[in-house]
This record gives structure tokens, sequence and C-alpha cells, in this order.
């Protein structure tokens, strides 16, 4: 992710994450070299552009709620590839593969939320075609209102100081399998509506009754976004909608967030957020508000301050502090670390 407060390419998705062995990793990780040599040595033959990326962020510190220093990994640890052929016509293939790592330890990063083995291609793994009229995708995708929800939080729900318990509501799906998404974007204004098939998205291992379905919608038109999601999971109960937005007035951006809707257990939750990030020279510093209720008692009140230094435009160092009042012992955390992309 971006902790400058950039829109990333692909939203950074939390800090829960499930461990899987250590032999599991060391073969996936082959198997992404593999794919990655036959992404180069095909990209002239098949006259498409292929695209190799990704994130590798460490931290030492200390977490909300515990008194062990330990060496943990800030955003969402991964390596992707992602390739797109023009058709001809306006129209366009395209696949996008995300694999996340465990990088303290090498290991496979679990899908959030799963109660089975985590998937190897965790953060995506879909396939599409595009044209004038929009673009159809299938495979593993992000929820399609992800971006309302995460994109007010200047960690992208990373590190200490993320908030996913509060623009996501602490429940969110984020992901969905064997998904289908139709995207539109025209001057400045996006949309986007997908289903899922729901015997393949049982949500902490829940019941799968309903067609887990989202929407998004938004403007993002100079200095101003607007963003409105909506997200219904498949276990018939869980539903979560956000109302985001953000000005950016040059010597420093605002973000703020609503957020309302019904958790696994029935119950009612709110969410209410709000962020600034200020840069200067070659620093850029954020800090942020959370407040999440559920059935109308304060469950998360949470404080964050970061400072951020870029020591090029892709390696950055930081430091993170955040308090969450609600906590019943240790309420502050901190983390320092550093972070670079390719």
């Amino acid at each position: 992710m971006n902790a400058a407060g950039q829109e990333p390419a692909h939203p950074d998705i939390i800090d829960v994450r499930r461990r899987s062995t250590a032999t599991r990793s060391q073969a996936s990780l082959q198997v992404a070299g593999a794919l990655a040599l036959l992404c180069a040595t095909g990209t002239s033959s098949a006259q498409s552009q292929v695209t190799i990326w990704g994130i590798v962020d460490l931290n030492v510190g200390v977490l909300i709620g515990s008194k062990v220093k330990s060496e943990q990994t800030g955003t969402a640890n991964r390596i992707g590839f992602k390739g797109e052929e023009d058709l001809g016509a306006g129209w366009k293939a395209s696949f996008d593969l995300e694999h996340r790592i465990n990088t303290d330890t090498g290991s496979n990063e679990g899908a959030f939320g799963s109660k089975s083995p985590a998937p190897f291609w965790s953060g995506q793994s879909a396939v599409g075609v595009g044209g004038p009229f929009g673009k159809v995708t299938l495979g593993r995708q992000y929820s399609a209102a992800v971006w309302s929800q995460i994109g007010v939080d200047p960690w992208f729900w990373d590190t200490v100081a993320g908030s996913f318990g509060t623009t996501a509501g602490g429940f969110a799906n984020i992901w969905y399998n064997a998904a289908a998404t139709y995207s539109y974007d025209q001057s400045g204004f996006s949309f986007k509506a997908q289903v899922a098939q729901k015997e393949k998205n049982a949500w902490f291992g829940g019941p799968t009754v309903k067609t887990p379905a989202s929407l998004g919608l938004g403007y993002h038109g100079g200095a101003r976004n607007l963003q409105f999601g909506h997200e219904r999971m498949a276990d018939g109960v869980a539903k979560w909608t956000t109302l985001s937005g953000g000005y950016d007035f040059g010597i420093l951006t605002l973000r703020g967030l609503l957020g309302d809707g019904t958790n696994p257990g029935n119950q009612p939750v709110a969410g209410r957020y709000l962020s600034a990030s200020v840069p200067f020279g070659s620093n850029t510093l954020h800090v942020s508000w959370a407040n999440t209720k559920t059935a109308h008692v304060s469950t998360l009140e949470k404080v964050s301050l970061g400072l951020y230094h870029a020591l090029s435009k892709r390696t950055q160092v930081y430091v993170n502090v955040a308090n969450d009042s609600k906590v019943a012992a240790n309420k502050t955390g901190y983390q320092a670390g550093i972070r670079h992309s390719f």
C-alpha cells in the first residue's frame, strides 16, 4: 500500500492473517518464481503486457493488547502478476494473480475469515474482458465495496495504526471466491457490482444461505473523492454499508467515513472514522480517530499517529503509534519499520 495516502494498484487488505507451514511456503515461492519466468518469456510472443509487482514491509514493535516485542509484517506483503492484451476495437483481455506472504517467517498468508486452508492466490486470481461498455471479471476478487471501506484509512488497514475494526466494521468480507464483477468507469464516476457463488464463500465457517453481493459507487474529480459501498455476506445476516470521502487541500488531505450494518452475530454495528495526512518535504504525517459501536456500546475507540519518511520513490521508513481506550490492558501499541515496493 501507499503510505502517503495515494490509491494503490490493489487495496491493501488486513492485518489479521493465518499462517501455514514453512514447507508450503517454500513450494509457493518456487511456483511464483516459475510463473514469473513464464510471464517474462511469454510477453513478446503473446504481444501482451505483463507486470510483476510486490511489497515487502517489516517492522519491530508491540501490538495493542500485548506486552511482547516482536517482528511483524506491516503492509500485507505480496507478489503479484498482472497482464493485459489489446484485442482491438477498444476491447482488452486481462488477468490478475496476487500471492500473500508472511515475510517475517516466509509462510503463506491465510485468507482472513476462512477456516479452510489458505489459498495460494489469497490476494486475487481473476480473468476479465472489457470494452467501451465496461468490464466483466471472473474469479477470486476484492469486494465491489472495498474501496469505500479502505480508502479513508491512510494505513490501508495495515500496521498497528490501521482501522479495519471501524471502516470495515471488523467483519466485512474483503474478498469473494467464484465471483462475477461488472465495472464501469467514465469521467471520474465509477460503478461496480458483484455477485458470488454462496457455497464457496462461507464467512468464518458460517452458513451459506444467500448469494453474497456487493456494490460500489464512486466519484473522483480533482481534489474531491466520494465513495459509497454496500456488502451482503453469504450467511444471510451480516451486511455493511459505508459512505466515505475526502478532500485534498494541498497542505493536507482530510477523509471521513460513516458505516452501519449487522455483524454475523446479528448485532447492530456502527463505525465513525476521521483521518488527515500532512506531507512536508520527504515526510508524511498521518493521524486518525476511529470509533466502533457494537449493539450500541463503544467497543473500539482508537487514536493513531504515524510518520513516514521516503528514502526513495519505492522505499520508506516509518514509526506508528496507536491507542485503543476500549482494550482491557496494554492499550498502546507501536511499530518502527521499513517498506519497499517493486
